[in-house]
């Protein structure tokens, strides 16, 4: 249910207060609620290093991945979600933990989600920098877990015809086949 919020204008000098239906003092605008406003600043959050991790375990703990939570997901849709999650990735010199959480993070989101934010991560950088952190982290078995199901939900997005391959570049599928290679009995990973 969309909530409407009403903002007064004042069209006259004389503070006259008296209007009918036809004037435009009263207008009725869309605003975000106080939960989409959190949201909103969570995700911004994200961007700043000494809160990255306290902000990845708040949206882990959603568990947007559980039905009755897929409402949540709504929250997230004007925000800078999918842009700042794989700005957070791509920062040089990351630790595990965080690459680990914000592909944990990434795989929750777009679980049930085969369209909005499957879509704008799959037509970003994010396999890239994914992969890119798969080569910095090949020793790391539980973080390629992580980051092999994220791709795996990214994948799922409606890609056009011949868009999969430019996603799916030949160094990113050699990464990737890199990293199945090293852990064959692991089939997370597989």
């Amino acid at each position: 249910e969309e909530r409407k919020y009403y903002v007064y204008t004042n069209h006259d000098n004389n503070n006259n207060n008296n209007y009918d239906d036809n004037d435009d003092l009263l207008q009725v605008v869309n605003a975000p609620t106080p939960a989409n406003r959190f949201i909103e600043r969570q995700v911004e959050m994200l961007l700043q290093e000494d809160s990255v991790i306290t902000i990845l375990d708040t949206f882990i703990k959603m568990e947007l991945h559980k039905e009755e939570n897929y409402s949540l997901c709504d929250a997230f849709k004007n925000t800078n979600i999918c842009k700042n999650i794989i700005s957070v990735i791509e920062t040089q010199d990351q630790t595990d933990e965080v690459v680990r959480k914000a592909c944990g993070f990434i795989t929750r989101l777009t679980c049930k989600d085969k369209e909005f934010f499957t879509n704008q991560l799959a037509t970003s950088d994010s396999i890239q920098a994914i992969t890119d952190q798969m080569k910095i982290f090949l020793e790391n078995e539980e973080l390629q877990v992580h980051v092999c199901e994220a791709i795996s939900s990214i994948s799922c997005a409606d890609f056009e015809e011949n868009s999969i391959m430019e996603i799916f570049k030949n160094d990113t599928l050699k990464v990737i086949s890199d990293v199945m290679k090293k852990y064959p009995e692991n089939v997370d990973i597989q």
